[in-house]
């Protein structure tokens, strides 16, 4: 079937706003990776922290708003590559972890 434009020796033949390609995605899996990769999860992050310091007091004044806010941010509107995903975890675990050693 050549001259009639389909197959893959007309497909070269048409012009470019005339092919149909299917239209790839990037994000979705390299978005889904990152996030198994760099998990930032609110509960997850309060786990880890007391179980590294084998503390669970984070004293007052309450912050869980705040962080809830932040985690929310990270994941949704930031948009973190992978790099940025695990160092805005690990900054956030480092907070928690020196505000349970501070209280204590």
């Amino acid at each position: 079937m050549t001259g009639n434009g389909f197959g893959p020796s007309g497909m070269s033949r048409l012009p470019a706003h005339q092919r149909k390609l299917p239209r790839v995605r990037p994000n979705t899996f390299w978005g889904g990776l990152k996030h198994k990769l760099a998990p930032v999860d609110f509960g997850e992050l309060i786990e880890i922290a007391m179980r590294r310091t084998h503390l669970d007091d984070f004293g007052e004044p309450p912050f869980e708003d705040a962080l809830r806010t932040l985690v929310d941010a990270c994941n949704t509107e930031a948009g973190l590559n992978l790099f940025g995903r695990f160092a805005a975890r690990q900054h956030m675990l480092d907070l928690l972890e020196t505000r349970l050693r501070l209280v204590d």
